[in-house]
Order: structure tokens, then sequence, then C-alpha cells
């Protein structure tokens, strides 16, 4: 192990490194956000990715509004491609996900903004970096917004990574695909029962009160 040079990361091992998230970056596809006035909703436009898209349920393409070919022209820059990463910069800050195949060629608003990452990068591991607690605290710290809460776009490049070497990244996220995918198992069996228990307590209820229950032996 050794000292990381940062006060939250404390030590890490000897052959990591700790990087700003920019310097994982490609130098023509920088960390940007998106449309600022995309306008409304056009049917046949380009698909624009909002903050409260950036979910695995909501990152879909007949779930996106569109913007027009005119205005989308103009931010050539913030094209998505598949396997990028969106991160929330407005609203639900923090959340992250990953852009689908399908997706290639949509774009941002400015309450998203786009994370590409140079070969040497292993894409799900730094997906589940910017999930992580410890990276999050960093940038919700200088969150901005009394009514939307925002993150400043300069925080979100310039948040520090502990950077394993990239056989080491492909090792820590299938061992996080594997045991979250077991975790999200026990949490849908958790909520299936708590589910059935609501019913059961409903249930109980409506048959007392309507006198489905005899409790003539019931002590007060």
């Amino acid at each position: 192990m050794k000292n990381s040079g940062v006060e939250w990361l404390d030590q890490i091992p000897a052959r990591w490194e700790v990087k700003r998230l920019w310097h994982l970056t490609p130098p023509d596809r920088r960390i940007t956000y998106g449309i600022v006035l995309p306008g409304p909703n056009v049917g046949e436009g380009v698909p624009i990715v909002k903050g409260g898209d950036v979910a695995l349920d909501r990152l879909r393409l007949e779930h996106l509004n569109r913007t027009s070919l005119e205005i989308e022209s103009g931010y050539v820059r913030s094209r998505l491609r598949g396997g990028d990463l969106v991160f929330a910069i407005r609203g639900s800050i923090g959340e992250v996900a990953m852009v689908p195949d399908e997706l290639e060629g949509a774009n941002l608003t400015q309450d998203a903004a786009r994370v590409a990452y140079t070969p040497a990068v292993h894409g799900p591991w730094p997906l589940d970096a910017l999930k992580s607690a410890a990276v999050f605290a960093q940038l919700e710290a200088g969150a901005l917004g009394a009514t939307i809460r925002g993150i400043n776009i300069r925080d979100l490049k310039r948040a520090s990574l502990p950077v394993p070497p990239r056989r080491e990244q492909e090792t820590i996220a299938t061992f996080l695909e594997r045991e979250t995918a077991r975790t999200d198992k026990l949490i849908a069996k958790v909520r299936e029962a708590s589910d059935r228990l609501r019913e059961l307590r409903t249930a109980l209820i409506s048959a007392a009160v309507t006198g489905k229950i005899d409790l003539r032996d019931e002590t007060v």
C-alpha cells in the first residue's frame, strides 16, 4: 500500500495511481455537457439525453425527447457514441449510465455530461468508480443551487479516482457485475415479500372491520 495523497482516499495499492477524471478521456472527446436550449420535442429529430434520463430503465431510444437537426448541428462536440458514459449534473445529480449502441449519434442537454475514455480504460470500471460513494462525495460537496442542485462541470473533470492497471479494472468490473446482480436479486425478493405482507395487512384489516373474522372470543 502507499499514501494516495488524497485525504478522503487515504491509502491505495502501491501499483495503483490517482488521476483526475479528465486524464482518462481522449483529447478530442473531453468531458462536456450538451445543448443549452434544445427547444420543443420534435418527432423525427435527434434524440437527447436529459439528466433525468440517466438511468438503466430510462436510457432507451423510445423514452427520449428529440431536438431539431438545426439545433443539434451546433453541438457536434457533445454527440454520443455507444459505450460512452453519461453523468447527471442537474436535478438527480450523480446518476451515471453507459450509452447503449442504439443511441449512437444522440446528444445531451445541459443537465447531463458525457464522459468518454481512452482505450487504456475498461469502460465498465469508470462506470462503477463514478457510482462509488467516495467519488460522489467530492462532487456533492461542491453541488450548487437551492432549488435544482447541480454539479459544476469543472469539478466533474477534476474528480480524483484511484486508477488500477487495466487488467485489474476488468477484474473489478467483472466482480462487481456478478455481486451486484446477486444483490439485486435479493432486493427483488425482499420487495416481493414486502408487497405480499402489505396485501396481507390490507386484507386482514378489511376482514376484521367487515365482520369476516369472528372476534367474539377475543379478549380486550
